[in-house]
């Protein structure tokens, strides 16, 4: 997955949708990664963020929009495979192992974790390790938490919460809205 001159030359070869000032960036960030690819970083700011504490960050020819956090703790390995890219504000945090395949395309301020808990309580729970199939899409302001498979070409809708098992090719959404209670009957 290592990315060398000839890559990033391909990729403007073949009209990829990021800019030079994209890929100039994503070049810029390589050194935060145990293993990259070529790396593309549209509309940048705030930068993405790479948190590899003693665990392993390995990802192909990705695009990370500004936001973007990806954190592993201590001997935990997150792997993001080529074409995917996550949108704005997206946080990936492993204290185990997160893996997501090629051609994925994640949404903004959407949350994956292998854990019950992260942030200050990291670890805390059940910790699962967390397996995303290739041309998967993911809502916006969903949260994947341990234990989540999801298959190959899957679509997970705007703020579903998946902590099981999506198979193949499935359509998960979250369940819409409904009336609880009525105040203006209450007087």
């Amino acid at each position: 997955m290592s990315a060398t001159l000839p890559t990033y030359r391909r990729h403007f070869a073949e009209g990829r949708r990021y800019g030079y000032p994209s890929y100039a960036l994503g070049a810029a960030l390589r050194h935060r990664f145990t293993n990259a690819g070529a790396l593309a970083c549209p509309k940048g700011l705030p930068f993405p963020t790479v948190d590899a504490l003693g665990g392993t960050v390995d990802v192909g020819d990705v695009g990370l929009f500004g936001g973007v956090h990806l954190h592993a703790e201590p001997g935990a390995r997150i792997t993001i495979g080529d074409g995917t890219y996550l949108n704005r504000s997206t946080m990936v945090w492993a204290a185990k192992e997160v893996t997501i395949g090629s051609e994925t395309m994640i949404s903004w301020d959407v949350i994956i974790t292998d854990s019950e808990g992260f942030g200050d309580k990291a670890g805390i729970g059940r910790v699962e390790p967390v397996s995303i199939g290739d041309h998967v899409w993911i809502g916006a302001k969903a949260v994947i938490l341990a234990g989540a498979q999801i298959g190959d070409g899957a679509v997970i809708g705007a703020g579903a919460v998946i902590t099981g098992v999506v198979q193949p090719r499935q359509i998960v959404v979250a369940q819409a809205a409904r009336p609880l209670l009525d105040l203006r009957k209450r007087s």
